[in-house]
């Protein structure tokens, strides 16, 4: 027998193994049976995902870690063969079940190991012992254990709690979080409960203030003695007047000595909103998101945001991405092949691929390094193969006519217009001003009411328009033999763009 010290003294408790890994001993342990918390509201998995900072965590998350491919590969000397046929790789890109694709398979499965800790599916095996399907358990039922120094899954049923199918290892697909034991994940949930509680009770006061609050905001103050049906008329007339959206900013008329008194926002008023702010940050903090990503804006900067979305990819989304191959690699693979050093790997080169304009340039450059060859950079713009197109050459030292660098001086030649490249440039410069529109209207809105940080912000970023958009125009005035039209008319194009003068970005220049 052991003894913890927790809130009700010092108290005997059982931490054998068998005990300590089950889910009821670790709600006890950590003393969170009990669903409310210090801020009198109950918080489980499913309340939690009624708080938009959690929903908006969770589904960003889950969201990025199922849209990158998992890849099976095998060794073949020192190079390695992808094997897109591998039972694995169509359960987890493809088609988990008979009514779910990978890519909710896994964006679901995640959303569990987020909340709860941990997430559960169990796998199908065909006759001859491959995976053939994931289905997706509910993580409260399942609780894993030790039984004589072999893992077992209890999955509890649905109507009848006392009731259980014990499932060996082999048979269950588990994602977990951090835990203490290896074996099981933290319900995350059960050690946020205070905080998550608090941003949810401030939620809620804030609903029952506008539903039952009787603030005005104004009060109308007559020299006058009136009575209460002469006093009932004014208001009537009054709110007749300026109420609903004909009568926003209609001049008011305050005759025979009738006073209007604005009321301004309270110091309590103005602190539930700051708390409001201070809790996506917390919320962010549970699930090692950058604040930004759910709507703060305090610590907005271009270079800063560039930082944290590195930081993100290569430190929440790759502990997240490595406890999957881990999984796949012990699960999802035969014995044969685990022995031979099969291993599954994310395409996580998606997440810092970049925009249309850093891809090609990034394209280009392996290409012109020899790195990878002329259909391999075709196909990764979703081009179709060419004829010869599998050599490995250098395009701007490369002669046709010796196969051999060329570096003596060439008289420049006419060429014609060539369409295709034109069309090319032309999308990459759509591509590129629709998300940097996108951004701005973005920042804008979470910048609303702060007129003296929407100049500022629109100042940097018009400039971040220009460096971005201005090599494009100046390359697209080249393919099409036209004058670029230069530094200064894009930047004032770009102004009045922001200003409202311009429907479109860079509409009337190119």
């Amino acid at each position: 027998m052991d003894y913890v010290l927790n809130n009700h003294g010092l108290q005997a408790v059982d931490l054998s193994v068998k005990n300590v890994i089950t889910s009821n001993s670790f709600d006890s342990f950590f003393e969170t049976v009990d669903n409310r918390n210090n801020a009198g509201v109950s918080v489980t998995p499913n309340s939690a995902m009624t708080y938009s900072s959690v929903f908006e965590a969770v589904q960003i998350i889950s969201g990025d870690v199922a849209r990158i491919d998992l890849d099976i590969f095998e060794p073949d000397g020192e190079d390695r063969l992808k094997r897109p046929r591998h039972p694995a790789y169509k359960l987890m890109n493809r088609k988990a079940s008979s009514y779910m694709s990978g890519y909710a398979f896994r964006e679901t499965l995640q959303a569990h190991a987020l909340l709860w800790g941990n997430g559960y599916a169990e796998i199908v095996f065909d006759n001859v012992g491959r995976p053939k399907e994931l289905i997706i358990l509910d993580p409260s039922s399942v609780t894993p254990e030790l039984v004589d120094g072999e893992l077992i899954y209890k999955v509890h049923s649905s109507t009848e709690r006392n009731k259980y199918t014990v499932l060996p290892a082999y048979r269950i697909f588990h994602v977990r979080g951090l835990g203490f034991n290896g074996i099981q994940g933290f319900s995350v949930v059960s050690l946020a409960r205070d905080s998550w509680g608090l941003g949810m009770a401030a939620e809620r006061h804030g609903a029952r203030h506008f539903k039952q609050g009787a603030r005005p905001n104004v009060v109308l103050k007559h020299p006058a003695y009136l009575d209460p049906d002469q006093a009932e008329e004014l208001v009537e007339s009054f709110q007749s007047k300026h109420s609903g959206t004909d009568g926003v900013g209609r001049p008011a008329l305050a005759a025979g000595g009738l006073e209007i008194v604005p009321l301004s926002m309270s110091n309590t008023d103005s602190q539930w909103l700051e708390s409001r702010e201070f809790q996506r940050i917390e919320v962010a903090s549970w699930f090692a998101l950058p604040p930004h990503k759910l709507g703060d804006s305090s610590r907005m900067a271009y270079n800063s945001i560039e930082a944290e979305e590195r930081a993100y990819a290569s430190q929440t989304l790759m502990r997240w991405f490595e406890r999957w191959e881990s999984e796949v690699d012990c699960k999802l693979l035969t014995d044969r092949q685990f022995g031979a050093d099969w291993f599954s790997e994310h395409a996580v080169e998606r997440l810092v691929q970049g925009d249309s304009e850093t891809q090609v340039d990034t394209i280009v450059k392996l290409r012109n390094a020899m790195v990878i060859t002329q259909n391999e950079a075709r196909h990764k713009l979703n081009y179709a193969s060419v004829t010869d197109g599998d050599t490995f050459l250098n395009p701007s030292t490369y002669s046709a006519d010796n196969e051999e660098p060329d570096d003596s001086p060439e008289e420049p030649e006419e060429e014609e217009e060539d369409n295709e490249v034109v069309e090319q440039v032309e999308n990459l410069l759509a591509a590129r001003l629709l998300q940097l529109e996108n951004t701005y209207k973005k920042q804008m809105g979470n910048l609303s009411g702060k007129e003296e940080k929407i100049a500022a912000f629109q100042e940097t970023f018009a400039g971040k328009i220009l460096d971005a958009v201005l090599p494009i125009v100046d390359l697209l005035a080249t393919c099409k033999k036209t004058q670029s039209p230069g530094e200064e008319a894009v930047l004032e194009n770009v102004k009045d763009w922001m200003n409202g003068k311009n429907d479109l970005l860079l509409e009337g220049l190119v």
